[in-house]
C-alpha cells in the first residue's frame, strides 16, 4: 500500500507541474465515450468484456460502482472545463450503471458548492437543511449494501486507536457482515480508512486538504465530487479516481500558491545575481557591485 500511496503523491507532483488539466480531463472524456459504447454492447448481450454482476453494464471498468464514480468525476470535471460535446459518455455510464453512489456524488457536488458559496449563519441554516435532506435519503433509500457499509465502519470505529493500525492494516481485516465473514480491503469510507490506518498521522493530511479545499482551485467542483464519494466509496483504493484525485489537488496547489514558487524562484535568481555579478543593463558604467 506504500507503492499505492506513492503513485497517488507522483501524480500530485505531475498535476503540480501542469498549467491545466484540459488535455487530461479530454482524454478522459473520449476514454468514457469508448467504455460507454461498450457498455451499450453489454446491455444488449454482448459478454466478450465481462462485469462483475452480470447483466449489469460496468463498461470497460468490470465493477459497476466504479463505473458510476468514475462517471460521475469525469462528468464533473468536463462540465468544469466546458467540454460539453463528451458529456455523453459519462451520462450513459452513471445511468447504465445504475450506482446510487453517482447520483449521490452529483448531490453532494452540488451541496458543498452550495455551502461554499454561503457564509456565516446563512451557511449553517444550509447545512442544517441539507443534513437533514440526507438523513432523510439514506433512510428512504437504504439497500443490503448499506448494511454492509454500517458494519464495516461500526468495526473500525470500535477498534480505532490513537496512532492508528499502520498502514496495509486493513488488506489484513476481516468482519462479520450478514452475509458472513467478509475480507474487506478497503473501509467503503476513505476518511474512516485513513483514521484506522494512521490515526493521528491523518492530521497533517487533513491540514493539506483544508488548504486545497478553496473554491478559487480551478477544478474546486471536482474535488467537491470527490470529498462526497470518500464518504462511501474508495476513491483512493481505485486507480482511476485515486491518480485523479492526484491529479486535481497538485494543480489546485499551483493554482492556489504558484505565487509562493515564484518567489521563490526570484530568490534564487537573485542569489545567482549576487554569486555572478553582470551588467544590469546596457549602457557605460553600470555593472553590478560583486559582495
Amino acid at each position: 500500500e506504500l507503492w499505492h500511496l506513492a503513485i497517488i503523491a507522483m501524480a500530485f507532483v505531475l498535476g503540480q507541474r501542469c498549467e491545466s488539466l484540459h488535455g487530461f480531463w479530454l482524454g478522459m472524456g473520449l476514454g468514457c465515450t469508448i467504455s460507454a459504447a461498450v457498455a451499450i454492447a453489454q446491455a444488449h448481450g454482448f459478454v466478450a468484456i465481462p462485469t462483475n454482476h452480470y447483466p449489469t453494464p460496468a463498461g470497460l471498468f468490470y465493477n459497476a460502482a466504479v463505473s458510476g464514480a468514475v462517471g460521475a468525476v469525469v462528468l464533473v470535471g468536463l462540465l468544469t472545463n466546458r467540454l460539453y460535446w463528451l458529456i455523453g459518455g459519462p451520462l450513459i455510464l452513471i445511468f447504465l450503471s445504475g450506482s446510487r453512489g453517482a447520483y449521490v456524488a452529483l448531490a453532494g457536488t452540488w451541496a458543498l458548492a452550495f455551502l461554499a458559496a454561503l457564509s456565516g449563519r446563512g451557511r449553517l441554516i444550509a447545512l442544517g437543511f441539507l443534513v437533514l435532506i440526507g438523513a432523510a435519503a439514506a433512510l428512504l433509500f437504504h439497500g443490503p449494501s448499506d448494511i454492509i457499509r454500517e458494519t464495516i465502519w461500526a468495526t473500525l470505529i470500535k477498534h480505532m486507536s490513537i496512532l492508528g493500525d499502520g498502514v496495509g492494516s486493513l488488506q489484513s481485516l476481516y468482519v462479520l457482515t450478514p452475509d458472513g465473514i467478509s475480507h474487506i480491503e478497503h473501509a467503503h469510507n476513505d476518511y474512516i480508512g485513513l483514521a484506522y490506518e494512521f490515526g493521528l498521522g491523518c492530521l497533517p493530511l487533513a491540514l493539506a486538504a483544508t488548504l486545497v479545499f478553496d473554491r478559487r482551485a480551478p477544478d474546486f467542483y471536482v474535488l467537491c465530487c470527490f470529498a462526497t464519494l470518500g464518504l462511501y466509496y474508495w476513491v483512493l483504493y481505485s486507480p482511476y479516481t485515486a491518480i485523479a484525485l492526484g491529479l486535481v489537488a497538485g494543480n489546485a496547489v499551483r493554482s492556489l500558491y504558484g505565487a509562493v514558487s515564484r518567489s521563490a524562484d526570484r530568490r534564487s535568481t537573485f542569489l545567482q545575481w549576487t554569486s555572478h555579478p553582470q551588467r544590469l543593463a546596457d549602457g557605460p558604467g553600470r555593472q553590478a557591485i560583486p559582495i
